[in-house]
């Protein structure tokens, strides 16, 4: 009735030999660079209960996933304020409880994502040298809520 998961990934991606054409007919050489978005360790743990009640069964779920900082823009030697461009490394806590309505088949679960309310950073669009600006993408909020769900036979 108990489970548990782990995942661990490493992961070393990053350009041997890269270079560039720049404006006026210059090379940048980006060799050593990493990859764009791709931490290079993630960790996950999962620990989830199942059990049985009168109306289903049901399960209770905490999960954790850390990834290590990640370049979510390419690097411009150049630009300043470059480091707005990364992402430092971060964890997400989430936790769900569900129950199956045998009857009804059906499921309500109570859920909450990002329970630590972390803020963090999934896409960055730099455009400084272009046009002056840069953008970011706020990671999702701590959100809690619940679900139902109801089946409709077999299809």
């Amino acid at each position: 009735d108990f489970d548990v998961n782990l995942n661990i990934g490493y992961l070393d991606a990053s350009y041997d030999e890269f270079e560039e054409d720049a404006p006026g007919g210059s090379v940048i050489d980006r060799s050593g660079e990493n990859f764009e978005a791709i931490p290079e360790w993630n960790v996950s743990i999962g620990v989830q209960y199942n059990g049985q009640a009168a109306l289903g069964d049901w399960f209770a779920r905490v999960d954790y996933a850390w990834q290590d900082e990640v370049d979510l823009s390419p690097v411009d030697r150049f630009n300043v304020g470059a480091e707005q461009n990364s992402q430092d490394s971060y964890g997400l806590l989430n936790a769900r409880f569900q129950l199956t309505i045998d009857r009804w088949d059906a499921d309500v679960s109570l859920f909450g994502s990002n329970l630590t309310n972390e803020e963090y950073k999934v896409y960055v669009v730099d455009l400084i040298n272009q046009l002056g600006f840069r953008a970011a993408s706020p990671g999702i909020p701590r959100t809690y809520g619940i679900s139902f769900t109801k089946r409709f036979g077999n299809f």
